[in-house]
């Protein structure tokens, strides 16, 4: 993928059966120019990766997706003015790991997922609400 500087437009190669062949992904004059932080990454975590990027003229990060279909998927992720950013996982962090340190963490959170889903839910969000108001 690459982005044409003169209109902003976005551009794939893609191959089929030997031959390449390019189209316009993303018409550019939309708000969609990435003009830095531009990075790779699975946002989603389907397995195929999205392009990222910050737009200075809207203040605006975008991510630009090919599906396997080939449609394209143009999504705004907000207006954070961040410089130096750097788009990856972070090692030993995972749901699989915050799953289980959730359930060391809460009192009766395993049992509850099983007997009592709404109190549960209503655990889980009082744990989030109290370490976001620490968090900020």
């Amino acid at each position: 993928m690459a982005q044409d500087g003169s209109t902003g437009n976005w551009w794939g190669i893609f191959e089929s059966g030997g031959k390449y062949d390019s189209r316009m992904l993303v018409n550019g004059t939309k708000d969609k120019r990435l003009t830095e932080g531009v990075q790779i990454a699975d946002l989603n975590h389907d397995g195929a990766d999205e392009l990222v990027g910050y737009d200075t003229t809207t203040g605006k990060w975008w991510s630009i997706s090919v599906a396997g279909s080939g449609a394209i998927g143009v999504q705004t992720l907000g207006s954070a003015n961040l410089s130096r950013l750097t788009v990856g996982a972070i090692p030993g962090i995972s749901d699989a790991a915050l799953k289980q340190w959730l359930l060391k963490t809460l009192p009766n959170l395993s049992m509850n997922l099983l007997n009592d889903r709404l109190f549960a839910a209503r655990q889980l969000m009082n744990w989030a609400a109290n370490n976001a108001d620490g968090a900020i």
